[in-house]
C-alpha cells in the first residue's frame, strides 16, 4: 500500500509505502522540473533505517528512471516503463 501527499512542513511530496511482510520506506520528492525529480529515500531494511539519495527522470511519455545511493555507498537504477495491455475479451454468455 502506498500513501502519496504534500508534506507541508518540508514543502514536499511524501511517499510512504508498506508491504506485506512488514518492509516500509518513506520517499521525500522535490520537483526540480516537469522532468527531474530530486529525493531523499528512507527504507528499512534489517529493522535499521537506511537513507539514500535518489533523483527520479521522466526519458519520454512511456518510461521513468530512478537512481539512487545509500548513505553506504550502495547505487540502484530502476527502470519503469508503460507496457501496452490486451484488452480480455468478454465470456459470452
Amino acid at each position: 500500500m502506498t500513501l502519496i501527499g504534500w508534506n507541508a512542513a518540508k514543502k514536499c511530496i511524501e511517499d510512504r509505502g508498506f508491504d506485506a511482510n512488514g518492509g516500509c520506506g518513506r520517499l521525500l520528492w522535490t520537483v526540480k522540473s516537469p522532468t527531474e525529480w530530486h529525493g531523499e529515500v528512507f527504507r528499512v531494511e534489517n529493522g535499521k533505517e537506511v537513507r539514500s539519495e535518489a533523483v527520479l527522470i521522466k526519458k519520454g511519455p512511456s518510461e521513468v528512471v530512478m537512481e539512487s545511493e545509500s548513505e553506504e555507498g550502495e547505487a540502484s537504477r530502476r527502470v519503469f516503463r508503460k507496457v501496452k495491455q490486451e484488452r480480455k475479451k468478454k465470456a459470452e454468455e
